[in-house]
């Protein structure tokens, strides 16, 4: 079983890194008062669906009555209708009936603007929790009609003892340079770093062990694909195609560090600063929804480009 799945927290002690987020569920559960609307932003890999599933069983969500819904798959304002339609059925199994809807930011605006009412004014059984790491794209009206709880990203002392404490439950022999690695090339995802923990075989040597891990980093991959974007007097199709073969789980890291790397050469040499300028255009827009192939279709546009 993948490390991320074996180890994603059940019930709330067993969440880490977010002790003021913990303690602000416990309360509402403790006093009966968890919001009938809640969203849950912050960035990816750090909690916000695992929260919204243990707080769903909390408030009495059993089986079929806890519908879990990737935004990703609406066909647009009649699915969103059709949600209303089930939410005013009570629940089959326990006392509440809940619904996740992962990744909030990807319904449409027609589509959020249809479960307003839903949200302002569900039946007394009713419980939605939205998850974002986009809570700019949600328009404001749900914003408004549900309580926020934000996630933040994990500390490296947190994640580093989580890391600790899992290789020896696996029996694996996780050498302190190559755990402090996979900590800084995560950046605060615990989601990643397991991601990258399960990548390396900790029977093989050090340097074998890291070599994996730069190849995962994405700020190391960011760079490389700006360098390679800068080159004159165009850059090369075919590099930039070798650098992002294999699995990119994170497009939207790498556009930020791209970013970066572009607006900084811009800001001090003139002369590339046209280049410069035809990445930051071309790599504007997030790469939440469209992922790798984003990354890729706005580096070919650059290598294409005037």
């Amino acid at each position: 079983m993948e490390l991320a799945l074996k180890y994603r927290p059940s019930k709330l002690s067993q969440v880490i890194g977010q002790p003021e987020v913990v303690q602000q569920l416990r309360s509402w559960h403790k006093e009966k008062k968890v919001p009938h609307a809640t969203i849950y932003t912050g960035p990816p890999g750090c909690g916000k669906t695992t929260l919204a599933r243990i707080m769903a069983r909390l408030v009495g969500g059993l089986s079929l009555d806890v519908q879990e819904i990737n935004s990703a798959d609406f066909k647009g304002i009649e699915t969103a209708r059709g949600l209303l339609r089930v939410m005013n059925q009570s629940p089959m199994y326990g006392a509440a009936r809940v619904f996740v809807l992962d990744e909030m930011h990807k319904l449409t605006s027609d589509s959020q603007t249809a479960m307003l009412k839903a949200l302002e004014e569900p039946p007394s059984w009713v419980y939605w929790m939205l998850c974002t790491t986009d809570p700019s794209k949600v328009i404001d009206a749900i914003h408004t009609r549900c309580t926020q709880v934000k996630v933040s990203l994990i500390a490296a002392d947190v994640m580093t003892s989580h890391l600790d404490a899992i290789a020896t439950s696996e029996g694996m022999t996780l050498l302190p340079e190559v755990r402090d690695k996979i900590v800084e090339a995560s950046e605060g995802s615990m989601r990643r770093a397991l991601v990258l923990l399960q990548s390396i075989d900790t029977t093989q040597p050090e340097e074998a062990q890291l070599a994996i891990i730069r190849k995962s980093d994405h700020k190391v991959l960011g760079i490389d694909i700006a360098r390679a974007l800068m080159k004159y007097p165009k850059p090369s199709w075919t590099d930039i195609a070798a650098l992002l073969k294999g699995e990119i789980d994170e497009a939207e890291s790498v556009r930020r560090v791209v970013l970066a790397y572009a607006t900084s050469v811009m800001l001090k040499n003139a002369k590339g600063a046209a280049r410069c300028a035809s990445i930051i255009d071309r790599f504007y827009n997030n790469f939440y929804d469209s992922g790798k192939a984003g990354l890729a279709l706005a580096c070919w546009e650059v290598c294409n480009g005037d």
